[in-house]
């Protein structure tokens, strides 16, 4: 068993940055796949919009509305 007075200075400081680094790297990831979701949400309000415009459309028109199977 080691003390912990037994162990480098050094080797705390290299943990202390490679946890901060750690960090900094999954807030990044994190954000990107956030910022990934509200882009596909973005997306997909928009084919929603279209489809519905389309509906509409053809309601103005008249004819059924073409159905996606």
């Amino acid at each position: 068993m080691v003390q912990l007075a037994e162990l480098s200075p050094t080797l705390f400081e290299r943990y202390d940055k490679d946890i901060g680094e750690l960090f900094t790297r999954l807030g990044a990831v994190s954000d990107d796949i956030s910022t990934r979701d509200i882009d596909l949400g973005i997306v997909e309000e928009r084919h929603v919009r279209l489809d519905l415009a389309e509906i509409v459309d053809s309601m103005r028109r008249g004819q059924e509305p073409r159905r996606d199977v």
